[in-house]
């Protein structure tokens, strides 16, 4: 079987064992709440980003002086994971590295994610441990995608992302090559809300901080909301310059890299320095209605 499938009285969802990538949230009404990878404009659904979030500069980063290769968002998101412990409505999946990653990450891991359901909510749980002798520098992102619209006869400019009492969401702006220029601003909201508009993305994801979660809602109240645990930063995505039918919210523990700086894992900003037998536990928790 390459799916694993969890389900209780409110959602049925399935997991792809590659890349442990979500392929499906249903709904009991039948809604399918996850976008399924139409190629024409996203062929992703549900990225786990390992061990990096988004973009390194020149697509490379150094270790003890050694410079090493590493594309979009780690490597994660394309190797097999092994189920390792099966419920009714959990699953726990793992990631070891291999002599593939050791090329381009020299660190022994242990990358365990574990989809867990209760009642409306799915909860993905990210678990790191460092079995290694040195220290393990990681970081980690979620990247799942959602129909837009969820319902037939409403469009996409119907719905709305807000955000949870006490937010002051700031947005850190990127520049043409999607890295990060170290300036933010203020994000501009409309009645405490982002009206969705295809263009809001001409230049690649909103990336936000100074707010725990977002829910995005269509014009009858169909929608999820998403609530962070331990990542401060999230995106807001669509496919550029494309009326593409999905948004995606991806919560990130750290950010890309600086525009034209070459990063040192051993310093990169927000990145976690796991030290032999070490453990790193964040996520996010996603409740569908």
């Amino acid at each position: 079987m390459k799916t694993s499938t969890i389900k209780n009285n409110f959602l049925t969802v399935v997991i792809d064992k590659r890349g442990a990538e979500l392929a499906s949230i249903r709904g009991v009404d039948g809604t399918e709440y996850l976008w399924q990878g139409n190629p024409e404009f996203w062929a992703g659904r549900a990225y786990n980003l390992f061990p990096i979030v988004g973009r390194l500069y020149k697509a490379e980063y150094l270790w003890q002086g050694k410079k090493y290769d590493m594309g979009l968002h780690g490597f994660a998101r394309k190797m097999p994971f092994t189920v390792v412990k099966k419920a009714k409505s959990s699953v726990t999946m793992l990631l070891t590295e291999t002599e593939e990653t050791l090329k381009v990450y020299p660190f022994a891991f242990r990358f365990y994610i574990t989809f867990s359901l209760r009642g409306n909510k799915l909860t993905v749980a990210y678990k790191i441990e460092n079995p290694g002798d040195g220290v393990l520098p990681c970081s980690v992102g979620g990247h799942p995608g959602f129909n837009v619209p969820l319902v037939n006869g409403e469009t996409f400019e119907q719905y709305k992302v807000t955000f949870p009492r006490g937010s002051k969401p700031m947005l850190h702006l990127m520049s043409e090559n999607v890295l990060v220029t170290g300036k933010t601003k203020k994000l501009k909201l409309t009645n405490k809300s982002l009206a969705l508009r295809h263009d809001l993305f001409d230049n690649d994801a909103l990336v936000l901080s100074g707010t725990k979660g977002v829910t995005l809602i269509g014009p009858k109240g169909k929608g999820v909301a998403m609530e962070m645990q331990n990542m401060p930063y999230i995106g807001i995505w669509h496919a550029n310059k494309k009326p593409a039918p999905y948004v995606c919210l991806e919560p990130w523990a750290s950010l890309p890299s600086d525009e034209g700086v070459t990063d040192d894992f051993a310093t990169k900003k927000d990145f976690k320095q796991l030290a032999s037998g070490e453990t790193y536990t964040l996520g996010f928790t996603m409740k569908f209605f």
